[in-house]
């Protein structure tokens, strides 16, 4: 689309123009190599891209969703950066299609915990409105690729009183033997921020449950040990 080579050309020039290279360099390390990035600290990039956040208002989904497409093809880092945080501003309006026909290619593509937990973000509250879809999730948290099941793990991160307690505990006691960093440190901020809502649970989830891993233990027992 024309109106998207234009959005991202005129965001290039802004980010490129406060670019900073001990920004790029640190981010880089932080990443462990695997991307390039222009050097924009956050707090200017959102700076720069507060314009385009407060029109994507005006943006139907199916334009919304072609921009992060095309920012997520954009080789620096920066720009699936600012297609998490429209998919963000955007998630009350975001529909069910969504989840099921977009949101796989997002979390599969150039995947890393950054991005990944930021559509995660951007999933709750589509999921949280429409109940169906977590029977998608439930498809999800039996796949082979790591970030799909991070994301069905962490999805009711912030419902507290709302999650659907079986399914938590479903996924967590599923994949409770995985030795995967990124799928125990799922489990263990799954379990730590249902613990602020039903401490009692994750304690008895926990004690029943010998084969988590010591990460998912530390993790979900964090808050119950700081406030005891």
């Amino acid at each position: 689309m024309v109106r998207n080579s234009e959005i991202i050309k005129k965001l290039r020039k802004q980010l490129v123009q406060e670019s900073d290279s001990k920004v790029s360099a640190g981010a880089r390390a932080y990443m462990r190599n695997q991307f390039v990035f222009i050097g924009v600290a956050t707090p200017i990039r959102r700076k720069i891209t507060r314009s385009i956040m407060n029109e994507s208002k005006t943006f139907t989904e199916k334009e919304l969703v072609s921009l992060c497409q095309d920012l997520w093809g954009q080789k620096e880092r920066e720009f699936q950066y600012v297609a998490c945080d429209l998919l963000i501003k955007n998630s009350n309006r975001l529909s069910q299609d969504f989840v099921t026909k977009q949101a796989k290619w997002f979390i599969t593509t150039k995947s890393w915990w950054d991005t990944v937990d930021a559509l995660r973000t951007a999933i709750e509250p589509v999921i949280d409105r429409n109940p169906q879809l977590r029977k998608l999730m439930d498809q999800w948290v039996k796949y082979d690729n790591i970030w799909m099941v991070r994301v069905a793990i962490i999805h009711q991160l912030k419902l507290g009183k709302r999650t659907d307690v079986i399914r938590l505990e479903k996924y967590c006691a599923l994949r409770a033997k995985d030795q995967e960093f990124f799928i125990a440190k799922a489990i263990g901020w799954a379990l730590r921020s249902y613990s602020y809502t039903d401490p009692r649970f994750v304690k008895k989830f926990i004690k029943s449950h010998p084969d988590l891993q010591p990460l998912s233990v530390r993790e979900g027992l964090k808050a119950i040990n700081r406030n005891n």
